[in-house]
């Protein structure tokens, strides 16, 4: 591994590993703060918390050559962070908030993986 692709390894693992978190933290958060009787968002945040930190974890683990999994994620963290204006619970600002700012964090972290690939950086 060259040093540039071991740098584009680094950034992978720090985006791809935040991510994770950040997945681990959309599964747990209708319990953790309380907006788990609105089954729309507890649902939609439960099920894109698991998908959402398993491909980070897989691009996590040694995926690096495979940037359109993060691509995927950003796409998925756009949805978190529309989510609760098309499922219609934008009444509840704790899990409004909660959604607008994982939904960005999401993707921009997937951005930052998916821009730091060997395949992605050699186009820049």
């Amino acid at each position: 591994m060259t040093q540039a692709n071991t740098t584009y390894g680094y950034q992978i693992k720090w985006a791809s590993g935040l991510n994770a978190l950040a997945g681990l933290w959309l599964i747990v958060s209708p319990f953790v703060l309380s907006y788990s009787n609105l089954q729309n968002a507890m649902w939609n945040d439960i099920v894109l918390g698991v998908v959402i930190g398993a491909i980070a974890l897989f691009r996590f683990s040694g995926a690096y050559t495979q940037a359109w999994l993060s691509w995927v994620n950003l796409v998925l963290g756009a949805w978190v962070f529309i989510s609760p204006f098309v499922l219609g619970f934008t009444s509840n600002q704790v899990a409004l908030w909660d959604n607008l700012i994982f939904g960005a964090v999401v993707f921009l972290l997937a951005g930052w993986s998916a821009l730091a690939s060997p395949r992605a950086a050699a186009l820049k």
